[in-house]
């Protein structure tokens, strides 16, 4: 599993924040930019971490676990195999081959899936807005 594909961009949200030169540094370096911080960059360049309102009270505690990694990795997994093979596999047998490549029991996979929202082609840009006040709030709790 690749973390680095959803890491928050710390680079983009610092560049908002008023300290670009980590994200100076990224764009200048040879490496590949995730999905994640091109998300994050475009949403910031657009206005939209302006748009989204200041979060009130104390940021939540999203204390990510290997076992709540490795389940957001297999659902987004699961859906893009659904996706790309439409109807010329049944999603049992998916379902069952993508729990037991990321180590989960299918039946709690199952559920977990029944009760997740349906994934969306297109990544809702006002989710980095709110990741990026989160980020903000965090930051200014642990000075």
């Amino acid at each position: 599993m690749d973390f680095g594909k959803i890491a928050d961009p710390t680079e983009v949200f610092e560049a908002a924040d008023g300290d670009a030169s980590a994200l100076v540094d990224l764009l200048r370096s040879k490496g590949p930019l995730s999905r994640r911080t091109r998300n994050a960059l475009a949403s910031w360049l657009s206005g939209e971490f302006d748009a989204e309102p200041k979060v009130r009270g104390r940021a939540p505690n999203r204390g990510l676990n290997v076992s709540a990694l490795k389940l957001e990795m297999a659902k987004v997994h699961y859906h893009s195999v659904r996706q790309r093979r439409g109807r010329r596999s049944t999603s049992e047998r998916v379902l069952i081959a993508v729990a037991q490549r990321y180590g989960l029991a299918p039946d709690y996979f199952r559920n977990q899936l029944r009760r997740a929202q349906p994934r969306s082609a297109k990544p809702n840009p006002l989710s980095e807005a709110r990741a990026f006040r989160e980020w903000q709030q965090q930051k200014r709790r642990t000075k």
